[in-house]
């Protein structure tokens, strides 16, 4: 190949790889990593300028798929990865000429002669070493035999003393086990007569205790019945004493607010006299100062005197009407204590009555916690009921009808009260899984009348398309072998659709049994006409084979060929071959051919159009 430095050109950088210098691994551009002249910069570049060199293939292969195979990438091993996606690697063949040769064989000689020397006298210092070895070994086996000799004597001492030593150990124990037994029997026994006479202290003890505490329960409940009629009493005075607080509190606040409007008057009076004092001042200041002219204002001074013994007159009246509303203000004072004082008695009182509400309601609540904790019930539900009331009469009776009647619910044990809610959701998954498994049932018996239904129609239409293909099978192997008789024979003819099938093929000439003594050539022969009856009965649009006619012989091609070529009207035959035979029927041809290494080329030929310069046509 020549390069002419006036015409070839360098490339520019693309874009690839540009972007390829980013990765791990990158090296650098082969172009710039080689030493050359600078004329020949564009030769150089158009030969190296597209191609990235990398350190390792793991490497290359994580750069190449990155930039979707555009590039060519070399390692330092020689590994190659090219532009879309294939690799080029493995160890290279070296050339080896006729001079190169002999003086490897003449190389390869004397490294031969040295290393059969080195072997000789390695081979005699291993025999040497053999002897020793032999004799060591030798010396080892005398001293292992010894040894074992020894262990064995050894162990047979150390078992009988370890023996004797249990047998010791356990005897020990058993006399200490009997002696702590006899000495835990003893006191078992001192503690069983104490325990004994104990237990008969308590029971009496607990009799007794019994004995009492139905006597307080008695006692109780008649306590209990006078507490509540007490308690009904107290709650109608409460309620008196609560609309005689709501009276006096009414009473209270009108008594206030007169008070108040008392008050206010007394204020008002009070002002009004402050301002009569201060008018009265001025009035004397006036008769002071005009005093001189007491002569000449007489007529105002008599007109002053009136108005003066008004006012007197009317200050007197003033000051006996305040010392009334005093007399009255301290009535009510001392009325207001006195409401006071019952107020305090009757918030004592209602304090006192409220406490002993709340511990009959808290008395109330336990035995309502207590009667729902026992029996379920609540205080409504218990008094539904009916029972009759219990009296000192029916008391005894009824406290052992209500021992008998635990004792009988202890009997019975644990009741399951979901046992009917599960008896429910048992019954209705039991009636569905029934209908299910009715349905299920059915199914089957339905699916098994149409397999059967299928199986039957299955085995007639086998039957009639075995009989067909049978025939045609006889009749397309008379002609291809030019004689001769062949059938298909069912092994099972009651199980049509699982036995197995023979095939029985005779040659023109022949008298064979067995399919087996047939040549490769006759069996293929025989696959080829099976094949062509079952397309005579059931024919393909198109069919595709693979040197079926690779075993036949050049006779027996022809004949193959002849008939793919009289069913080729109707049906159309790939076929895959090397015989010439096969060939020469075809109306097109198509070869394969690789002229460079990973590079494919189809040609095609058309065999009509042979002798014409245009008739192989490349693809």
């Amino acid at each position: 190949t020549f390069y002419p430095v006036s015409s070839v050109k360098g490339h520019e950088k693309t874009y690839e790889m540009k972007q390829a210098s980013n990765f791990n691994g990158y090296i650098g551009a082969a172009d710039s990593l080689v030493s050359f002249s600078p004329e020949f910069a564009g030769i150089i570049s158009s030969l190296l300028g597209r191609v990235v060199v990398a350190d390792n293939l793991d490497n290359a292969s994580v750069i190449a798929r990155a930039l979707g195979y555009r590039i060519r990438i070399v390692t330092l091993d020689g590994q190659q990865i090219n532009a879309g996606g294939s690799f080029t690697g493995g160890s290279a063949k070296r050339d080896s000429g006729m001079l190169t040769r002999g003086a490897e064989i003449t190389r390869l000689e004397s490294e031969s002669k040295q290393i059969e020397s080195e072997i000789s006298d390695i081979i005699n210092k291993v025999s040497l070493f053999q002897n020793d070895i032999n004799k060591i070994e030798t010396q080892k086996r005398s001293l292992d035999e010894q040894i074992k000799i020894t262990e064995t004597l050894m162990n047979s001492e150390l078992s009988q003393l370890s023996e004797i030593k249990s047998k010791l150990d356990l005897n020990e124990r058993l006399l200490k086990n009997l002696y702590s037994d006899s000495e835990k029997i003893n006191e078992l026994t001192q503690n069983s007569e104490e325990d004994i006479s104990r237990m008969e202290r308590e029971l009496s003890q607990i009799e007794i205790k019994i004995k009492n505490i139905s006597e307080k329960r008695t006692e109780i409940d008649v306590e209990k019945y006078e507490i509540e009629e007490k308690l009904d009493n107290i709650s109608e005075k409460l309620n008196a004493h609560l609309i005689r607080k709501t009276e006096l509190r009414k009473d209270v606040e009108s008594a206030e607010n007169y008070v108040s409007d008392s008050e206010n008057k007394i204020a008002e009076i009070k002002s009004n006299i402050s301002m009569r004092n201060e008018k009265i001042a001025s009035l004397d200041y006036k008769i002071k100062t005009f005093s001189s002219k007491e002569e000449q204002n007489r007529n105002e001074y008599a007109a002053v005197s009136n108005v003066i013994a008004a006012l007197e007159a009317e200050r007197a009246e003033t000051d006996k009407n305040s010392l009334d509303f005093e007399k009255k203000l301290n009535e009510i004072r001392q009325k207001i204590r006195n409401v006071n004082n019952r107020k305090e008695l009757s918030l004592r009182a209602h304090t006192q009555n409220e406490s002993k509400l709340s511990s009959m309601r808290g008395e109330f609540d336990k035995m309502t916690s207590r009667l729902w904790d026992e029996y379920e019930l609540t205080h409504s539900g218990a008094v539904a009921l009916g029972y009759p009331k219990v009296t000192e009469e029916n008391r005894t009776k009824i406290a052992a009808q209500l021992n008998d009647y635990r004792q009988r619910l202890k009997n019975l044990g644990n009741v399951n009260v979901g046992a009917i809610d599960e008896y429910s959701e048992v019954k209705e998954r039991f009636d569905y899984m029934s209908s299910q498994i009715n349905d299920l049932e059915t199914s089957k018996n339905e699916l098994l009348s149409i397999i059967n239904s299928l199986e039957t129609e299955m085995k007639n239409e086998f039957i009639n398309v075995f009989e067909k293909i049978n025939k045609s099978f006889n009749e397309v192997f008379t002609e291809l072998f030019g004689g001769g008789s062949a059938e298909l024979v069912l092994l099972d003819p009651n199980e049509v659709l699982s036995c197995g099938i023979d095939i029985k093929a005779a040659p023109p000439g022949k008298m064979i049994k067995n399919m087996m003594l047939l040549s490769g050539g006759e069996q293929a022969f025989v696959a080829i006409a099976l094949i062509f009856a079952i397309l005579k009965i059931n024919p393909s649009p198109f069919c595709i084979f693979d040197e079926i006619e690779a075993a036949l012989d050049e006779v027996n091609v022809v004949r193959f060929a002849d008939y793919i070529k009289r069913y080729s009207d109707n049906t159309q035959f790939i076929v895959i071959t090397h015989r010439r035979g096969t060939m020469e029927i075809a109306d097109r041809l198509y070869g394969v051919t690789m002229p460079q290494r990973g590079i494919s080329r189809v040609l095609s030929l058309d065999p009509n159009n042979i002798g014409n310069k245009n008739s192989i046509i490349n693809r």
